[in-house]
């Protein structure tokens, strides 16, 4: 008897990749570490004949439906991977990077769309160089191509990793400087309320993935990829004597053999513990509002998601996003009863939380900034040694947290590491 064929679940790997047409799948550009099995299947439906034939049977056959997928992957936090999930489920991001030389400024107006920027000055910046335009909301970082006198092309950007051209138009005199490459970027998400996102051209739509699950199995490339994929829900998870961790579930298109067989594309980054961070509430996560008697936080952002069937493909005609919300709990040690007042009074405070680690180009920074929370709920607990508040929040939207594409926002999570443009 020959040896049986087997697959060890310990090698296991789950990539994404930000898609620029949903539903088209990509190979991974990232591996994200996970901390149990990548849950992925299909959902075919199926359609069941049952028309009476003067039989006492029940099903005379069976036709296919419409086809989608699902998946849900937990893991460990790290900075650098956990912006493709951000990004799918909020959609707005920015990028921003301390500058170097050289620098010059916008001249005329450069219109959203452009494919080059017009400067005053184009000298020593060269093919290659990775260069930000403006400031604030509507910075963006892009990759130039060859210059030619005083027009700066543009070959990528944080939206169009294939392609380039301006996301935001910007007026006269603003800088335009190379990107200090000993910095690290600073991206900005919070919710996408107007326009097009990421080179798709969908209103209030991010950017989908494609979730690629090797197992082995698969014949020849050992892997599935899920395409078009959009997130319901991406959960957070802060406790002290544990590792910072997330939670996504995702619906996509029904899955298909990978393209070719993936490698993993391992984060150099660390693991980071949940103890090492600063909860405000009240205010920042500093100063009077830093408060150090929480002992364990959730947040949950969540997502209406809508699989659309057509006529003419059982896969999907799209996967549309719909409302945003922010949810939460936290315990902590009672030390008054200041939340128990909160929640009575309606007393609506700031949250901030505020993960930093590591040194160098190797550090990394996850914040969360809700504006305003109001409690839902707070009672007094009596389950440990010492009693505690617990107390269950909702992010209230407003124009403090939001990004570019203005509206309102209940959150925005800011992200710092050494990512290059054009990879969320």
């Amino acid at each position: 008897m020959p040896t049986p064929t087997t697959y060890a679940s310990q090698l296991s790997f789950a990539g994404l990749a930000s898609e620029q047409v949903q539903g088209t799948p990509l190979a991974p550009t990232a591996t994200i570490l996970l901390n149990k099995d990548a849950s992925a299947k299909d959902m075919q439906v199926y359609l069941e004949d049952a028309g009476l034939r003067n039989a006492m049977a029940d099903v005379y056959g069976a036709v296919q439906g419409p086809l989608s997928g699902e998946w849900q992957m937990d893991g460990d936090v790290r900075s650098d991977t956990q912006g493709y999930l951000l990004g799918n489920i909020l959609g707005d991001f920015t990028q921003s990077q301390p500058v170097t030389t050289p620098s010059t400024t916008t001249t005329g107006t450069n219109n959203a769309g452009a494919t080059a920027i017009n400067v005053t000055l184009g000298t020593g910046f060269t093919s290659g160089m990775t260069v930000q335009v403006g400031t604030g909301l509507t910075a963006e970082i892009v990759t130039i191509g060859t210059p030619a006198g005083n027009t700066l092309p543009i070959v990528k950007t944080a939206r169009q990793p294939t392609a380039g051209t301006l996301a935001f138009s910007h007026a006269a005199a603003q800088t335009v400087a190379q990107v200090d490459p000993a910095q690290l970027s600073t991206y900005q998400f919070s919710l996408q309320n107007a326009g097009a996102s990421n080179s798709q051209p969908i209103q209030a739509q991010a950017r989908s993935l494609t979730m690629t699950d090797w197992s082995g199995v698969t014949a020849t490339v050992g892997a599935r990829a899920y395409p078009g994929s959009m997130l319901s829900e991406l959960a957070f998870s802060f406790d002290a004597t544990k590792l910072l961790t997330f939670s996504a579930k995702a619906q996509s298109w029904g899955s298909a053999p990978a393209a070719v067989a993936p490698s993993p594309v391992i984060s150099g980054l660390s693991a980071i513990a949940g103890w090492n961070c600063a909860v405000g509430i009240g205010g920042p996560a500093s100063g009077g509002t830093l408060v150090a008697n929480v002992t364990q936080m959730d947040i949950t952002l969540t997502r209406q998601i809508r699989v659309y069937p057509a006529l003419g493909g059982k896969q999907p005609y799209i996967i549309r996003q719909g409302k945003f919300g922010c949810t939460g709990r936290f315990t902590l040690i009672a030390a008054d009863e200041t939340h128990i007042l909160n929640y009575l009074n309606n007393v609506q405070p700031q949250l901030q939380v505020v993960y930093t680690s590591g040194a160098g180009l190797t550090a990394q920074t996850v914040q969360f900034d809700l504006n305003s929370v109001y409690y839902k709920a707070a009672a007094l607990e009596r389950g440990q040694d010492d009693v505690e508040i617990l107390v269950d929040f909702t992010g209230i939207a407003n124009t403090t947290n939001v990004g570019s594409s203005g509206g309102f926002s209940p959150v925005m999570v800011t992200l710092k590491n050494a990512v290059g443009v054009g990879t969320y």
